[in-house]
């Protein structure tokens, strides 16, 4: 069980220090359980078992969210398109969680209104979307931001001018809900670990420590300082997502691969190239597949794709063949657009752990989720999406819970409360502060804006560095609300590690900047040096690293 010392630790900070500390009580101690995978379902399990009193410890490959977890729709959504393949259950669990996660993150996940265009010769006419919406809103049980309305063909052109005017019949006007996924995935971690979760980024298990043939920890490596240590633990979780085979396959040789790679690619272009204010749903170029165009602060999000990975599971990028399906699919959508790929500021690629249905055409698959122990007592969970993360990770901890109850006699202090504890702080700041904040610190409303609705009431955590000089309260790239009193306070309170880090997961300017922060990366860089004692050599590695993300990014011309 977990010890209660908070008295020898300051749970607010989560740095370098709190870093390396973790490793060495890692070494030192045995956890009820070891989770391995810091996204959103790692995350997910450390929170609700730490609520419950277990002793936890989490290992995370790279940085916190750096997978699956970073590069999704930024969705939280009950998953209209999936009644048309009767998957009613799902369906109805993804909009309960959708309630559960507004009511206890409503500064991360909040509303959006979506249009959704009806035409002539659709595959579902309006009636039958009138008919799927009524369902979706009963499957929420009524308790959606506002039940949808079927809007006229007028009304629809009214609400997003760019529409495909040509045999439009209306749309349907439904409320979802959008989150910054890899701060989430970040809020997520920093409450399980000010519970007392034992955390570490870039920590990478090469092993299973076995006794009798059971798992009973893992061997891991500290990439950054090559250092080789033992956890040990009674359960180990395997949450990895789509590298779940390979820390399954350490586990059992032989054991029968039970995850299919699915990638999901996005575009980023300009908001004003696409002129929405609404998030917009409508039916691809191949006149089937569901796509989204979600408004995010100055740009636009549009995807996705489905398409089976072969490769490399750590370097994925969007191919050509996507990306000119969704440059098509805006053009057909919203025809006075015009999207070339001159206009695109960014792409993004991930994966999706699918489970089962290799036979079938992937966008059809369900996005349930399956748990797995093995005869050694190693638990899988794969499959689900960001929307049910806290279902999941509940359901994984009664596993956890059952096996430390039979084998150790050992057990939680509480049940799950993820559903009602609040999991990242609500804070309300009056405009009187917001104008005092603004006058002294020589900030726009805008970026205080941004900084409380990013940081809530660690946005002060910020400002305390922004007092400390003028240039610290200067905006990284003219246009964009980032200061950079973020850069230290990030990695003093959000134990951001790299520059990727800070460039592409603390911060979006990979996706928001017109150059991706190609011109202020070194001295981003140079800043972030300061607090993490990195020399030129090093500095210099860090930049040409996020390059190499850079490059990534924009493949897809170059293949």
């Amino acid at each position: 069980m977990q010890e209660n010392d908070e008295s020898s630790r300051n749970t607010s900070e989560f740095s370098p220090l709190t870093r390396r500390r973790n490793i060495e009580r890692m070494q030192a101690e045995t956890f009820d359980l070891v989770i391995v995978g810091g996204g959103i379902t790692g995350a997910g399990i450390a929170r609700d078992a730490a609520l419950r009193g277990l002793k936890v410890a989490l290992l995370e490959k790279e940085d916190y969210a750096s997978g699956t977890s970073s590069k999704s729709a930024r969705m939280v959504h009950g998953g209209l398109r999936y009644l048309e393949h009767y998957q009613l259950a799902l369906v109805f669990g993804a909009c309960v969680e959708r309630r559960k996660l507004f009511r206890i993150a409503p500064r991360l996940v909040r509303p959006i209104p979506f249009v959704f265009p009806v035409y002539q010769h659709d595959r579902n006419g309006y009636l039958k979307i009138d008919l799927g919406m009524w369902l979706y809103d009963l499957l929420a049980l009524f308790r959606n931001v506002h039940l949808h309305k079927m809007l006229g063909a007028d009304r629809a052109r009214q609400l997003v001018p760019q529409l495909r005017r040509e045999g439009l019949v209306g749309a349907a006007y439904y409320y979802d809900c959008v989150a910054d996924d890899a701060r989430l995935t970040l809020a997520t971690i920093q409450a399980a670990h000010q519970l007392g979760a034992v955390m570490a980024n870039y920590v990478q298990v090469v092993g299973l420590l076995k006794e009798d043939g059971k798992v009973r920890g893992v061997q891991a490596q500290d990439r950054l300082s090559s250092q080789d240590l033992a956890v040990k633990a009674r359960v180990v979780v395997n949450a990895t997502g789509v590298w779940g085979d390979t820390l399954r396959l350490m586990d059992a040789p032989y054991a029968e691969r039970k995850i299919r790679a699915n990638r999901g690619t996005h575009i980023v272009v300009s908001l004003s190239k696409v002129g929405i204010e609404n998030a917009v749903a409508f039916i691809g170029a191949d006149g089937h597949r569901a796509m989204y165009a979600i408004p995010w602060s100055s740009t636009c999000i549009i995807g996705t794709t489905d398409v089976d990975h072969q490769a490399d599971l750590d370097n994925v990028s969007a191919s050509p063949e996507e990306v000119q399906f969704i440059v098509d699919s805006v053009n057909k959508a919203f025809p006075r657009v015009n999207l070339s790929y001159a206009d695109i500021i960014s792409t993004y690629a991930g994966l999706r752990p699918l489970i089962g249905g290799r036979d079938e055409d992937a966008y059809n698959v369900s996005r349930d989720f399956e748990i797995f122990e093995s005869e050694s007592g190693l638990v899988s969970v794969a499959g689900g999406k960001l929307t049910i993360y806290r279902a999941m990770a509940c359901d994984v901890v009664d596993s956890v819970v059952r096996r430390l109850a039979s084998q150790y006699g050992i057990k939680p202090a509480h049940g799950c409360k993820t559903d009602r504890v609040p999991l990242a702080g609500v804070i309300f700041v009056p405009e009187e502060e917001l104008t005092r904040l603004t006058t002294q610190l020589s900030l726009t409303q805008e970026t205080i804006q941004y900084l409380v609705s990013t940081y809530g009431p660690a946005c002060f955590e910020v400002l305390k560095f922004a007092q400390t000089s003028r240039e610290m309260q200067e905006n990284i790239i003219a246009g964009l609300p980032y200061i950079w009193a973020e850069v230290p306070y990030t990695i003093q309170g959000e134990m951001a590690m790299t520059l990727n880090d800070f460039m592409t997961r603390r911060t979006h300017i990979i996706h928001e900047a017109v150059d991706q922060g190609r011109q202020c990366a070194p001295k981003v860089a140079s800043t972030m040096a300061q607090y993490l004692g990195w020399d030129e050599e090093e500095s210099r590695k860090q930049v040409e690293a996020y390059q190499q993300t850079l490059a990534l990014s924009k493949s897809f011309m170059k293949q």
